[in-house]
């Protein structure tokens, strides 16, 4: 089975978009793991730098739904990110806005 068919059934989208896309490292799937349990547990507290990122993001992707190529998005614009994803791309949204 391919391990990257999620991938694959957006490839198109996510070329045209120029969006590059790649397999998380082993440490990241742990920080997201553990990020996770802690969310389902009650007992995350996100930072206040992640509370900016994560409220500039809402603001970016509800005026721009070409931004919106992940189905899950689409669906539920309150998606939140993982604190993790802004760690490892802490520039991921300048020039959106």
């Amino acid at each position: 089975m391919d391990r990257d068919l999620q991938f694959s059934f957006f490839q198109k989208s996510y070329e045209d978009a120029n969006v590059f896309v790649r397999n998380m490292n082993s440490d990241e799937v742990l920080l997201f793991a553990l990020e996770t349990a802690h969310r389902v547990q009650g007992n995350w507290i996100p930072s206040n730098r992640y509370l900016e990122l994560e409220n500039k993001r809402k603001k970016i992707y509800r005026a721009n739904s070409e931004l919106r190529l992940h189905p899950t998005i689409i669906r539920d614009p309150d998606t939140m990110f993982a604190s993790c994803f802004y760690e490892t791309y802490p520039n991921f949204l300048d020039g959106f806005d």
